[in-house]
């Protein structure tokens, strides 16, 4: 891969705590390419933080590599969120991705004028910086728009306020068309936000997994794609590894330098395409 070139891959915490060897099996596989940081991501309302805590620290650890850990705000005291950044900052982890996170179906979402909470990302984002300004924060961002936002002007326009309240760099949801992300590129610098735009990129590895998680994100999968994998003789890896080749391709053709690759915790075809490449 061209040496101007960088990566960050996700990772999740497994239900079972007894599966956590396997997956930093899987994670030392990708370590070995060198990846600009490994990221954990977080349960809804906090209820993973202890999960994401101990693997993000061990996946430091073992790797050596920088290691980020979601969080997000939603349905969580302020106090509760700093004691939760506190723990990190102890642990040697001074990287967070930090969204507003969807409320569990079994909870209330804490009314606007209550105070005790922050009510979406950039009040969380420049809460963070005003508790440890140490913290290097990354934030999310939609090329084909949040599913909860009314339009893609006001998706950019929260976006900015992200940005502008103390977050370094958005990472994208993935997407399967390298249009789309030109596109969200060109739109983002015209409403004035020019920070690092990560682009993410799914690894294929459970094709209806994904097309259920796709449909969820609002993030279209061309027909084409659903084509190949329809095909049951097909070596869907082998596909999959070629399909995200090509989009890295196709993308750094178009200055793209720095992806997010969400693993669903399988090595596999991420480490295909990165020994392509």
């Amino acid at each position: 891969m061209d040496f101007n070139v960088k990566f960050s891959a996700e990772f999740f915490p497994p239900r079972d705590p007894n599966d956590d060897d396997a997956l930093l099996a899987e994670v030392k596989k990708i370590a070995v390419y060198k990846p600009r940081y490994l990221s954990v991501t977080y349960g809804p309302a906090g209820l993973w933080a202890d999960r994401t805590a101990g693997l993000a620290r061990r996946i430091c650890e073992e790797t050596g590599i920088e290691t980020a850990a979601h969080m997000t705000c939603i349905g969580q005291t302020k106090d509760a969120l700093f004691e939760q950044l506190d723990m990190y900052a102890a642990q040697g982890i001074k990287h967070i991705v930090a969204l507003r996170g969807d409320i569990p179906r079994d909870k209330e979402k804490p009314a606007p004028d209550n105070t005790d909470y922050f009510h979406y990302a950039n009040e969380f984002v420049e809460g963070i910086k005003a508790h440890n300004s140490d913290f290097d924060i990354s934030v999310g961002a939609y090329p084909e728009t949040h599913r909860d936002a009314v339009c893609a002007a006001e998706d950019l326009r929260f976006l900015k306020q992200k940005i502008d309240a103390g977050a370094r760099r958005a990472v994208t949801q993935f997407f399967f068309e390298t249009d789309v992300f030109a596109q969200f590129l060109e739109q983002a610098r015209a409403a004035g936000i020019d920070c690092e735009i990560v682009a993410g990129l799914s690894a294929i590895n459970d094709f209806e997994r994904i097309c259920r998680y796709a449909k969820g994100a609002k993030a279209h999968m061309p027909d084409a794609l659903i084509k190949q994998f329809a095909d049951q003789q097909e070596d869907h890896l082998s596909l999959a590894a070629v399909f995200l080749e090509n989009q890295i391709k196709s993308l750094m053709q178009g200055g793209t330098r720095h992806f997010h690759f969400y693993t669903l915790n399988t090595a596999e075809p991420l480490l295909t395409a990165l020994e392509r490449l």
